[in-house]
Parts: structure tokens; sequence; C-alpha cells
């Protein structure tokens, strides 16, 4: 009978170890608001998304997010940002993006053709000269407005990383509180022996 108890007693404290390790590792990152753009600018030509703000979490990409891409940066963690890409949301390290717009990559180069001319044909001194609308600059207001502003749906996923742990702490919760319950189950069906 003792043996049985300190058996159950070893076996819960192992479990309830591994929860509050999963638990610690779960609110181990502090999350700070963030809502800016950055542009993806590595070295190898790709930037990894992962499932939490370290190279210790799993990829949640197969492939890398290309150089010169567009993130909106949600939340902050560290040197890490919480972000999204094709629908997918994870984590990206910032010291291989840049807030600044890269200059645009250069297009290959194509043999160029020497122009065709044509004479110019006569005009008549009634025929008036077609005037072309100049387009109007936008403002610096107006670029700033277009730059900061949120992604359509952005404010919906703000909560997504830290509604993820509040759900992965519940689920934890309550397995150790069934396990809890087994064993005195287990405990009392013994005791009654």
């Amino acid at each position: 009978m003792k043996k049985t108890v300190l058996l159950l007693v070893l076996v819960t404290l192992l479990i309830s170890g591994n929860v509050i390790n999963i638990l610690a590792d779960a609110v181990a990152y502090d999350m700070d608001p963030a809502g800016y753009y950055v542009y993806v600018l590595t070295p190898d030509g790709g930037l990894n998304m992962r499932s939490g703000p370290g190279t210790n979490y799993n990829k949640v990409l197969e492939s890398p997010i290309p150089d010169y891409e567009k993130l909106y940066i949600e939340y902050t963690s560290g040197n890490w940002g919480y972000t999204s890409y094709n629908g997918t949301h994870g984590w990206v390290a910032l010291v291989q993006t840049t807030t600044t717009p890269p200059a645009p990559q250069p297009a290959p180069q194509q043999p160029v053709e020497a122009p065709v001319t044509k004479p110019a044909e006569p005009t008549t001194p009634d025929e008036p000269d077609e005037v072309m609308p100049i387009a109007e600059p936008e403002t610096e207001q107006q670029q700033n407005v277009s730059e900061t502003a949120e992604p359509a749906g952005a404010t919906e996923n703000m909560q997504s990383p830290l509604m993820g742990q509040i759900l992965l702490i519940a689920i934890l919760v309550l397995l150790v509180v069934i396990i809890a319950i087994l064993l005195i189950i287990i405990i009392n069906m013994k005791s009654k022996k």
C-alpha cells in the first residue's frame, strides 16, 4: 500500500514538474505591442518564421520569407517580431529586417534594341498641341498615412499569441486537476481493500 502511494506521489510530482516546465516556457517571453512595418533583408535571401521568439522554436513555414517582403509587426519580444505572412502567424528575427524600404531589386538585363524612328508628320498651325495632365505628387503627410496604416485584419490577430498562451495554460491546469482526481480515486480504492 505504501509503495503504491509513494509511486503515485512520485508520478504526480514528475507530471506536475513537466507541466510547470511547459507553463514556464509558454509565458517565458514578454510581448510588447509594436504596430510598424519592416522589410525582409537577409544575407542569405530569406527569413524563417518560427512558433516562438527564438531559434529554439520550430519553423512554421516550409520555405523562408523572401527578401524585400513587407511585414507588419504586431508584437515584439526582444529582437523578435510577431507577424503574419500568407495567412501564417509567427515570429521573425528583427535583426534580419529593416524599417527603411530597401532599394528596388535590379531588373534582369535584356538586350536593348534601337528605337525605330519614323519621319515626323507636318502639323498645321490650326491644330492645338495636346496637353497631358500632370499627376500631383503625394504630400509627405499622405505618404506617412499610407505607410503607417494597419493592414486589414491586423487588430483581429493582435491577441492571438496571448490567447494561445492563456489557452495552453488552461489546458495544462485542467490536466493537472484531472490527474490529481484520478490519483485520489486510486488511493481511496486501494485503502478500501
